[in-house]
């Protein structure tokens, strides 16, 4: 987030904010005062701002503000019910709005107490932006998209027409907005997001970033070091991506997790090889095998799952010249 052309600050998890004072070209640890995974920061100037985050798995939400360019922050709103806070936009310095898990929430006491004015019935708001004022527009449950004409008062829903779950979101102008997800696509709309085009073919990799500078030039990120460029306001993308693959094999996260009503698994391979990635519950007990065949090098995240599990391990199995080893992780649905 830079609210100046040379000043600019990263958050991360375990409480990292990182701060640049030369436009990006070094950057250093600023100290939060707090070990809680950050998921957004939002500066109304070089000065003031706010980071918010939380845990994911038991529900914590945390809103920090500093008045001193992050030299120092304090802890304006904890609770350990609300919901994870994915992202924040603030007007001013008392007046902002934030997206928490499955809610869409407005303070006008800079942070202090906040209103509930919107909701997901699944899944969360990942990422939110206001291309003025009054216009706002929030991403992140499966095919929905939630926009606001009165500065986050009020929120309306509506679908995205297309089965994806957006991860992030820049509009240029009330009227054109970008919109990427791990599930593959990058959307455009003219029309304030009333439709939705699919931009194909432009990569094969999760995205999970998108900023625009201006109306023309804008950049897309994921996974692998994915860099997408466009000069022409998204109708012609400059790819650079980095297959940045381990020496065996590599289980990534589900997405989303929790999920409703699926998920996707994405999982890469250093040489051609026969896998099997199957849900185990708690007791070790085999609940279903996703899969099970002889998959080619490379990133692969078409294994979807979908159905009824209260907690399962997923575990991902890789075998190659006789030698088997085992990767895992959690996967978690939304009642």
């Amino acid at each position: 987030m830079f609210p100046g052309p040379s000043t600019g600050y990263i958050s991360g998890d375990s409480g990292v904010i990182l701060k640049t004072t030369n436009a990006g070209a070094n950057w250093f640890f600023l100290n939060s005062g707090t070990r809680i995974n950050l998921f957004d920061i939002f500066f109304i100037n070089n000065e003031t701002g706010f980071c918010g985050g939380g845990f994911v798995n038991d529900g914590t939400g945390l809103i920090l503000k500093t008045s001193d360019g992050g030299q120092n922050w304090s802890t304006l709103f904890y609770s350990k019910d609300s919901g994870w806070v994915n992202a924040l936009h603030f007007f001013n310095e008392n007046t902002g709005v934030a997206c928490f898990d499955r809610s869409i929430k407005r303070t006008t006491n800079s942070g202090q107490s906040w209103e509930t004015v919107g909701f997901a019935k699944s899944g969360q708001g990942r990422d939110m932006c206001f291309p003025d004022i009054l216009t706002g527009y929030v991403v992140g449950t499966v095919n929905t998209l939630f926009k606001t004409t009165d500065a986050g008062y009020t929120w309306s829903r509506s679908d995205l027409g297309h089965e994806v779950t957006l991860r992030s979101v820049f509009f240029t102008n009330p009227q054109r907005g970008y919109a990427v997800s791990p599930d593959g696509p990058i959307l455009c709309t003219i029309d304030g997001g009333s439709n939705w085009t699919n931009l194909r073919n432009v990569t094969r990799n999760l995205l999970t970033s998108v900023f625009f500078s201006d109306s023309l030039n804008g950049t897309i990120t994921g996974y692998f070091g994915t860099i997408l460029r466009t000069t022409n306001g998204g109708i012609s993308y400059i790819g650079n991506e980095v297959q940045q693959l381990p020496d065996n094999f590599q289980l990534h996260q589900n997405y989303p997790n929790p999920f409703n009503p699926s998920t996707k698994i994405k999982f890469s391979l250093k040489k051609s090889a026969e896998i099997k990635i199957l849900l185990s519950n708690i007791l070790g007990e085999q609940v279903r095998v996703l899969t099970d065949k002889f998959t080619t090098a490379g990133d692969h995240g078409d294994t979807q799952f979908s159905g009824f599990v209260n907690w399962c391990i997923l575990l991902f199995t890789y075998c190659k010249w006789q030698c088997l080893k085992n990767s895992k992780t959690s996967i978690n649905k939304v009642k």
